[in-house]
């Protein structure tokens, strides 16, 4: 009988134990999810920057085209 009580006794603290557990895991994944979607925000963010930067050089290359074809026409002349 007292062996039975203590069995009893400590399958209610494993449980408790394992609950607890699982309610750190629980609050572990919500935690790891913010991170993703922080993450996931700064991606979106690098690339638009990148967008504007490749914009940026192409109207860089279009404006050193312009100029030699300028110097070019100033040099015929």
């Amino acid at each position: 009988s007292k062996e039975i009580r203590t069995l009893i006794v400590d399958s209610v603290e494993r449980v408790r134990n394992g609950s607890a557990l699982v309610g750190q895991a629980g609050t572990t994944m919500g935690e790891i999810l913010q991170a993703v979607a922080r993450v996931t925000d700064i991606m979106g963010e690098i690339a638009a920057a990148s967008e504007e930067q490749a914009s940026g050089i192409t109207q860089v290359g279009r404006a050193v085209t312009q100029m030699d074809q300028v110097t070019q026409q100033n040099a015929a002349l």
